[in-house]
């Protein structure tokens, strides 16, 4: 289509077309975050531990290897501490996840939304629907996903779960060789907030991403064991939290994708890190980062304390 304004030709019927013509789908997406899930999948348990090893550190007791955590952090994006939690305060979380997904099952049967003194638990019902929504809500809520993303439940405010009070969370995820690493960055951090997410069976994971551009750390305490790839683990593309060739161009390509802009088909393969861990390890990544979960086998389920550090 083609009009006169003066002596201006314009074509409208010819711009749109290119510009729908460069749109990138979420079709698009998925078969190339396919083929990343290919690679992945392909890697034999001794090509992972290789993986795993040079970002590892045995623990945060020592002045060396709080150095060498800091290190990795400010180099890779991440560092990993196998039994940062102890086989007694594993034990003690592990019980207390099974009463509060005994009560999450029961409720988001009855309810799309089910409120008492001490828990919240939304399905099909949202009432509350941001991120500030749920962690200021002054209790745990436990988010029950739905449709694609069924068998994922998010659960807020977890250290405010009555069942956990007497482990003291928060003093856990503010350890002094810990925060010694985070409260010494550039720009300072300290703990935002404590989650738990659950995954059950889960197929859809989405893609590679970026949470966000910003400085923002989360430590992952694996509360299951995830000691093969049909568990799900979380996997971490390390050095990719620094400005570069690959964030330049993810930004560039979700620009020109509806849904958000923080996408990463572009990944650097040899520089995936799928996390196979015991519970009881702490992963601490960037998250500006680019990460992801795996999608699991049937019945696979995954657990994950998640600290954030704002």
């Amino acid at each position: 289509m083609k009009f006169k304004l003066g002596n201006i030709e314009i074509r409208i019927g010819r711009a749109n077309a290119k510009k729908k013509e460069g749109k990138i789908s979420s079709k698009d997406l998925t078969s190339i975050y396919d083929d990343h899930l290919e690679h992945v999948m392909k890697l034999t348990v001794e090509e992972i531990h290789s993986r795993l090893s040079p970002v590892t550190v045995n623990n945060l007791d020592s002045q060396e290897n709080l150095k060498k955590a800091a290190e990795l952090l400010k180099r890779e994006g991440i560092f990993i501490v196998p039994n940062f939690l102890d086989e007694a305060t594993v034990a003690c979380v592990q019980k207390a996840n099974e009463v509060l997904f005994s009560k999450v099952n029961e409720f988001s049967g009855k309810a799309g939304f089910y409120e008492d003194d001490s828990l919240v638990v939304q399905s099909k019902e949202v009432r509350l629907k941001t991120y500030s929504d749920f962690v200021n809500y002054g209790k745990p809520v436990a988010c029950v996903r739905q449709d694609e993303d069924f068998g994922m439940v998010d659960v807020f405010n977890y250290d405010k779960l009555s069942d956990i009070a007497s482990l003291n969370l928060k003093e856990i995820a503010e350890n002094d060789g810990l925060m010694s690493i985070i409260s010494n960055r550039e720009t300072p951090l300290s703990l935002s907030n404590i989650n738990l997410y659950f995954n059950k069976g889960t197929k859809s994971r989405g893609g590679f991403h970026y949470d966000d551009f910003r400085n923002n750390l989360k430590a992952f305490i694996y509360t299951l064991d995830a000691t093969d790839l049909s568990y799900g683990p979380y996997c971490y593309v390390k050095g990719t939290h620094m400005d570069g060739p690959y964030r330049k161009l993810n930004k560039l390509i979700s620009a020109n994708y509806a849904h958000n802009d923080t996408e990463a088909p572009l990944v650097p393969v040899k520089s995936i890190i799928p996390i196979l861990a015991k519970s009881g390890t702490m992963v601490v990544t960037d998250q500006s980062g680019i990460h992801r979960g795996l999608p699991q086998g049937e019945d696979a389920e995954r657990a994950l304390m998640v600290i954030r550090y704002r």
